[in-house]
């Protein structure tokens, strides 16, 4: 295994690299991941303590994703209204109807238990409760970096790392390529249907199989060989399974494909 000092610099230019992609297109985007995952294989390659590059990386990551998570939350709670026009406390059911609305367009997408606990946040603040609002706030963002960001990119080094060890030390070159070569030729869709999918359930995450499939089966209707409905579902259940994403309810219903 190599030694620390060869490991520092390549280190080094991964996170400049990483943080690059995160402020042009967030730490979630398709580039900052693939930029992850290329760091590890090479890692593996150059025979590094891969363990300790991905706890080194993982650090940054978090940061960076903290940086997200404050300026989704702080849009958000600045933009919900908490009184009404002759400055009475909305009532909670009133506040959370508001926070749906605000997020709606929002880049982070909440799930209806962290829509409730929003909605609690900003209740409490207009009742003058800061301190129990500001508690259960911080609660709320560490399981939001939990679920969406951290366990995202520690499945992420499970699969590349898994994948350099079954295939004969082989390179993890990226999701779609190792995928594809075992469903890809089938129909020509594929690549574009695991691209739309990926971009999708980071935006989406707990979107279920049958309204995405749905969605996707409307979006190919006029392309040439179009794949069935039941063709849709499978890749669908496949490209979560292989991403370790599994959606949550209540499940979102309303949502749009997210085709670059």
């Amino acid at each position: 295994m190599n030694t620390d000092l060869d490991v520092k610099p390549f280190i080094n230019e991964t996170i400049k690299a990483l943080m690059g992609y995160s402020e042009r297109s967030g730490i979630l985007s398709p580039q900052a991941v693939q930029c992850f995952n290329n760091a590890l294989n090479q890692s593996l390659i150059n025979r590094y303590d891969t363990s300790f590059v991905f706890e080194t990386l993982l650090t940054i990551i978090e940061s960076a994703s903290k940086r997200d998570l404050k300026f989704n939350f702080d849009r958000v709670l600045r933009n919900t209204k908490g009184r009404d026009f002759s400055g009475n406390v909305l009532d909670f059911d009133s506040v959370f109807n508001n926070i749906k609305f605000t997020t709606k367009n929002n880049s982070l997408s909440f799930n209806e238990h962290e829509l409730s606990t929003l909605s609690m946040v900003v209740f409490l603040k207009e009742q003058g409760y800061i301190s129990q609002a500001e508690d259960i706030l911080t609660v709320l963002k560490d399981e939001i970096l939990r679920r969406v960001y951290l366990d995202y990119y520690k499945s992420q080094f499970r699969r590349v790392v898994s994948f350099y060890l079954k295939n004969g030390n082989e390179v993890f070159q990226d999701v779609g390529k190792s995928v594809s070569t075992k469903r890809g030729p089938r129909n020509k869709n594929y690549k574009e249907v695991y691209k739309i999918v990926c971009l999708t359930i980071g935006e989406y995450p707990d979107v279920s199989h049958y309204s995405l499939s749905n969605k996707l089966a409307v979006h190919f209707a006029n392309h040439k060989n179009a794949p069935s409905k039941q063709t849709l579902m499978r890749w669908v259940q496949d490209i979560r399974s292989e991403l370790c994403q599994t959606p949550h309810e209540p499940y979102i219903r309303r949502f749009k494909l997210i085709t670059q």
